[in-house]
Order: structure tokens, then C-alpha cells, then sequence
């Protein structure tokens, strides 16, 4: 019974709820093929038989913390910094194969050729998903597009204009 009562406190029901221990285990599987270490091992992810409503659990090593005293603040970055650096996709392009989340906000990761466009398809959709749950509010609504229409190309797009390109993986250079 103290498993199950465990196993529920870090399980998610529903079909979201498969969505996001999908989400978790995939995108941490590979994470940690780029930068091995950087978060706990997962183990794996599944629907538990029997349950009402149906309810999945998501698996990985149990890391005990120190909270007396902050992590090293250079060091973690640096291990970012890797992941960006050294990671690569699939298919050339900006997103993932694989829904993920933060809580119960989908993120909309659908492939995108530019930095630019995949980011405001991103922001766009979690815009919607706050519209959804809280309704329309206009001066949000309105801040939005303005990031859209005004600070997203000012800042990403021009990073992708004038013969620029951002590629969603580190250029290699041609002397090896």
C-alpha cells in the first residue's frame, strides 16, 4: 500500500496525464544521451492496469538532495551550455517528436524550419492554453501580439535575415 500511495502522489490521470509521463521520459532519455548526469536516470513510463480513471506513472532514480547549501550556479551552467552545444536534431529543423509539458500546459513542439517561427508557435500556444483555462484578457491578449508582430522579429528574426540562418544544432567546422 505505501507504494501505491507513492506512486500516486507522482503519477498523472487521463489522457494529459500519458501525455506528459510520455513527454518526461522521452525528452529526458535525450537529454542525458547529450549530457549524461544532468538529471536523474528515468526507467520508464506506462498506464497502471485497473486504474479509474486511467492513470500513468513516470520512473527514474530518486536523488536525494542537499538543501543546505545552493548548487554551484557556473557549473550548472556550463552543463546547459553543453546540451545546447553539442545536441543535435534529427531532421534539421526546431521542435520535438514528442509532446512535452510543463504541469498540465501542452507545449506546441510541431517542427519548424526557423528559431523564429517555432518560438512564436510555442508562445502562441500557451497564450491559447491560459485563454482556455482563464478567458479572454484583452490587455494580455494584446501584450502577445505585440511580441508576435514586434519583439520576436526584432530580436529572433534577425538573427535569420540578411543571409543569416540558425541551424537547431552547433555548426561543425570544416577542419574538423
Amino acid at each position: 500500500m505505501l507504494i501505491e500511495s507513492r506512486c500516486l502522489d507522482q503519477c498523472a490521470r487521463g489522457g494529459h496525464g500519458g501525455m506528459m509521463m510520455r513527454g518526461e521520459y522521452t525528452s529526458v532519455t535525450e537529454i542525458l544521451k547529450v549530457v549524461p548526469g544532468l538529471l536523474p536516470a528515468p526507467h520508464g513510463w506506462g498506464k497502471l492496469q485497473n486504474a479509474d480513471p486511467p492513470t500513468y506513472f513516470y520512473l527514474s532514480d530518486f536523488v536525494e538532495m542537499d538543501i543546505t547549501s545552493a548548487p554551484d550556479p557556473c557549473r550548472f551552467t556550463a552543463r546547459i551550455t553543453q546540451l545546447h552545444q553539442t545536441s543535435t536534431s534529427p531532421n534539421g529543423k526546431f521542435g520535438f517528436n514528442v509532446a512535452t509539458c510543463d504541469g498540465k500546459m501542452a507545449h506546441t513542439v510541431e517542427w519548424e524550419e526557423s528559431w523564429a517561427a517555432f518560438y512564436a508557435k510555442l508562445l502562441r500556444g500557451v497564450a491559447k492554453l491560459d485563454t482556455e483555462a482563464n478567458g479572454p484578457l484583452p490587455e494580455l491578449e494584446a501584450a502577445i501580439d505585440n511580441v508576435m508582430d514586434k519583439i520576436i522579429p526584432r530580436l529572433l528574426g534577425v538573427l535569420e535575415s540578411d543571409g543569416r540562418y540558425l541551424k537547431p544544432y552547433p555548426r561543425r567546422s570544416m577542419g574538423g
